[in-house]
C-alpha cells in the first residue's frame, strides 16, 4: 500500500491506496498516466486495451512511462505519493536511503520534467548506481490511422539520445536529456540512462532530467529547448504567473472543497494537440479524444469555472467540423483530427443550446453571427421533424440495444434548440427566423407530449417504434423532459418525482432501472439541475457532493465517471456539471449577457462565488440568509440584476450593491 495525498490550495486529503492506483498529471501539451506506487501499469481495457497509460504527447504516444532502478532495486512501491496541483512527487524508503522522485509536465514545451534527489542518512559518502529505464515504442493515437513501425535510435552523446519511428508514416520521436553527465543508450525499446551519484554523510544530491516530444522534425532537434527548460525548472527561475480563478466560498467545507478540484480537474484537462483546437479531454485513460456531446454537457461548468477560452475554441472546433459535414455534429474525433463518428441524433441540436449558452454568458455577438447559419444548417437534418412528419431516428445518449428507432433525449434536444435559436434570431435581428423557430417550438413540444406520455407509468417513453407503439425501459434519459423543459410545465414535477421515486439509489440516478443499476456523474448532474428547477435544492446538494465526492474514492483528487468510482478515473463532464449544478443550480444564476441582464433565484440559504466571468464583467456574488452582495469587480459596463421577473436593480464597474430578498427589493449601494 502506498500513502496517497492529495494537496491543491484549500484542499488536503490523504488515505492508503493500492500502489496500482492511477495518477494523471497533464499539461496542454500532453499528460502522463500513472501508479502511484512508480510501477508501470497497463491501463486501458476498451481503445487501445493496455495501452492507454504511459506519456502522451498527442497524437503520440512514447511508450508506457518510465522507472527508476537505484543499485540493482527497482522503485516500484513508493511509500508515499503526493499529488499537486502541478507536480506528482513519490517517495521511496531504501537502506540508509530516502529517495524522491518528482514528475512535472511541462507548459512552455511538450516535455515531461523529473528531479530525483537521493538523500543519504548514513555517515559514509556513498556511491549510488541510478538507471533511468523509459520504455521508448513510439505509437500513434486511437484510430489515428498512423502507423509506427517500430522505434529506433536517433543518435545520442553524453547527455542526451532520442528515438523516432521508423518504417511507418509517424515523423515524430521524443528526446532525453539530463542538466548532469547520464550516459543514455537505446536498446529492445528502453532508452536507459545510467549514472553514478556521490553523496556526502546526511546530504541530498539532485538530478534532473526530461523526455520531450518533436511531432515534426528529428527529435534531437529539441534537445537544446530541454535542456534550457530543465535548468530554468532547477534553478528555480520559472516565472509564477498569477491567475484569477473563480472561487467557491461556502459554510459546507465539502461543497468548497469539491468545487476547488471540478476546478483542478478542468484546468488538467483542457489540452492543445497539434492541428487541433483547444478543448477539454472527454476523460481519461479512454476517452482524450475530442466529443460533441462531452463538450457541449460541459460548457456552462467552464463558463463558471472561469475557462471561457477553451469552450469558446472548441465551440469553433466543434461547428468547423460541422460546417464541412451539412450542419451536424461529430460525436467522435480522434486526437489528430479524424472524424470517427459522425454524431449520434441529439448531438446537433445540443450544439445549438451549448453555442446559446455561450452567447448568453459572455455577450459575444461576433460568435453568435459564426455560429448562426451552421446551426440552422444542422436543424436541417431533423426538418421532418419539426413539420411533423417524423421522429429523430438514431442512437441518442443512451447507446444501447433494443430500444424503438426514435429516442426520447433527442426529441428533447430539439426542443431546447427551439428554445434557444428563437430568441437568439431575434438577436441578430432574424425576426422571421425567430417566428419560426418559435412555432415550430411550440408545435413539437404538443405533439412530443401527445405521442409520448405514458399516464399508467407517469413517465414520457424512453423510445417509439415505428407504429408509434411506446416503449419504456427506465432508462435515465425519464429525467431529460424535466432538465431541458420540454415537457409541459403542468407534468414536471410529477415526472420528477417518480424519477426520484423509481429510478435512484443511494448515490444517484440509475442508468436503466433495475437491469443497470451503476450511477453515472452525468445523469446524476442533470438530476441535480432538474431537482433545483423543481424546488427541491437540498436532494440537488446531496447529488452534486455524491459527484464531489468520488474524487475522495481511488485515486484522490479525480473526479470519476461513475458514482462512487468506475470506469474514466477523471472525466470531463463530472467537473462540469458540477461547476454548472452550482452556480446554475444552488445559485440559481442565469446570464443574458447580450441583453446586460443576470437573473438570480438563490436555492440555497448562505454561498458566494468569487470572480464569475462574463464575457468582460468580474463579478463576485454572495448570498447569505435573504441578502445578495453583489461586487462588480471589474467590465465593460452596467449590468441589470433580476430575480424571476422582477428587477432587483443595476451593477457598475467598481461598485458593490446589497439587496435583500423580502418582497420589497430595497437596494443599498457603496
Amino acid at each position: 500500500m502506498t500513502l496517497m495525498q492529495y494537496q491543491i490550495e484549500g484542499v488536503a486529503w490523504e488515505d492508503e491506496r493500492p500502489g496500482d492506483t492511477p495518477t494523471f498529471l497533464s499539461s496542454r501539451h500532453g499528460y502522463l498516466v500513472s501508479s502511484i506506487g512508480g510501477r508501470v501499469v497497463p491501463y486501458g481495457a476498451e481503445h487501445l486495451r493496455g495501452k492507454m497509460g504511459g506519456l502522451w504527447f498527442h497524437p503520440l504516444r512514447i511508450g508506457a512511462g518510465w522507472q527508476l532502478r537505484v543499485n540493482g532495486l527497482l522503485c516500484d512501491a513508493a511509500v508515499r505519493c503526493t499529488v499537486r496541483a502541478d507536480a506528482i512527487e513519490r517517495a521511496y524508503d531504501m537502506p540508509g536511503r530516502r529517495i524522491v522522485v518528482t514528475e512535472h509536465m511541462d507548459d512552455v514545451m511538450a516535455a515531461l520534467l523529473v528531479e530525483i534527489t537521493v538523500t543519504n542518512t548514513t555517515v559514509a559518502v556513498v556511491h549510488d548506481v541510478c538507471e533511468i529505464l523509459v520504455d521508448a515504442c513510439i505509437e500513434g493515437c486511437w484510430f489515428g490511422g498512423m502507423t509506427a513501425g517500430q522505434t529506433v535510435s536517433a543518435g545520442s552523446d553524453e547527455r542526451v539520445s532520442g528515438v523516432c519511428a521508423s518504417g511507418g508514416d509517424i515523423t515524430g520521436g521524443a528526446a532525453v536529456a539530463s542538466r548532469t553527465a547520464v550516459q543514455w543508450h537505446f536498446a529492445g525499446g528502453t532508452l536507459c540512462g545510467h549514472t553514478v551519484l556521490v553523496t556526502e554523510a546526511h546530504t541530498t544530491t539532485a538530478l534532473h532530467w526530461g523526455i520531450a516530444a518533436d511531432h515534426d522534425a528529428n527529435p534531437i532537434a529539441v534537445t537544446q529547448q530541454l535542456l534550457r527548460r530543465l535548468d530554468t525548472v532547477a534553478t528555480g527561475r520559472t516565472p509564477q504567473t498569477a491567475a484569477l480563478h473563480t472561487l467557491l466560498l461556502s459554510n459546507d467545507a465539502d461543497l468548497g472543497a469539491y468545487w476547488r478540484v471540478a476546478h483542478h480537474n478542468l484546468g488538467a484537462l483542457v489540452a492543445q494537440y497539434p492541428g487541433m483546437p483547444q478543448y477539454a479531454l472527454a476523460g481519461i485513460p479512454e476517452y482524450p479524444q475530442f466529443f460533441g456531446c462531452d463538450t457541449t454537457y460541459s460548457v456552462p461548468g467552464l463558463l463558471a469555472a472561469g475557462f471561457a477560452s477553451v469552450a469558446l475554441s472548441a465551440l469553433d472546433g466543434l461547428a468547423y467540423r460541422a460546417r464541412a459535414a451539412c450542419g451536424r455534429v461529430p460525436h467522435e474525433i480522434t486526437t489528430n483530427g479524424r472524424v470517427y463518428h459522425p454524431g449520434n441524433t441529439q448531438e446537433t441540436p445540443q450544439f445549438a443550446v451549448a453555442c446559446w449558452q455561450y452567447i448568453c454568458w459572455t455577450g459575444d455577438r461576433d460568435a453568435a453571427r459564426r455560429w448562426y447559419a451552421v446551426c440552422v444548417e444542422g436543424m436541417a437534418h431533423v426538418a421532418g421533424v419539426l413539420d411533423g412528419s417524423q421522429w429523430p431516428s438514431g442512437d441518442g445518449m443512451v447507446e444501447r440495444h433494443g430500444m424503438g428507432p426514435f429516442k426520447l433525449d433527442s426529441v428533447c434536444y430539439i426542443i431546447q434548440a427551439l428554445d434557444a435559436l428563437a430568441p437568439w434570431a431575434t438577436l441578430l435581428e432574424q425576426h422571421a427566423d425567430a417566428t419560426r423557430w418559435a412555432e415550430a417550438r411550440q408545435h413539437l413540444a404538443t405533439r412530443f407530449d401527445t405521442a409520448w406520455w405514458m399516464a399508467d407509468a407517469g413517465l414520457y417513453a424512453d423510445s417509439l417504434q415505428r407504429d408509434g407503439a411506446r416503449q419504456l425501459d427506465h432508462h435515465w434519459t425519464a429525467i431529460v423532459p424535466v432538465q431541458t423543459n420540454a415537457a409541459p410545465h403542468a407534468r414536471q414535477q410529477a415526472i420528477y418525482a417518480t424519477v426520484k421515486r423509481t429510478l435512484t439509489n443511494s448515490w444517484g440516478l440509475v442508468h436503466t432501472g433495475e437491469t443497470e443499476p451503476s450511477v453515472w456523474t452525468l445523469p446524476t448532474g442533470l438530476l441535480a439541475l432538474a431537482a433545483c428547477a423543481q424546488g427541491d435544492s437540498r436532494y440537488a446538494e446531496i447529488l452534486l457532493k455524491h459527484i464531489g465526492q468520488t474524487a475522495r474514492h481511488g485515486s484522490l483528487g479525480l473526479l470519476k465517471e461513475l458514482i462512487p468510482e468506475g470506469m474514466c478515473f477523471v472525466q470531463l463532464w463530472s467537473a462540469a456539471l458540477y461547476c454548472q449544478g452550482v452556480v446554475e443550480g444552488l445559485l440559481g444564476l442565469v446570464p443574458n449577457l447580450p441583453a446586460r441582464r443576470i437573473t438570480l433565484t438563490p436555492r440555497i440559504a448562505s454561498i458566494a462565488v468569487q470572480a464569475l466571468c462574463f464575457g468582460a464583467e468580474i463579478i463576485d456574488v454572495a448570498i447569505d440568509a435573504g441578502t445578495v452582495a453583489i461586487t462588480h469587480r471589474a467590465g465593460s459596463g452596467a449590468i441589470d440584476w433580476y430575480t424571476g421577473s422582477q428587477l432587483l436593480g443595476t451593477t457598475e464597474p467598481g461598485q458593490t450593491v446589497l439587496w435583500s430578498f423580502d418582497g420589497d427589493c430595497g437596494a443599498e449601494s457603496r
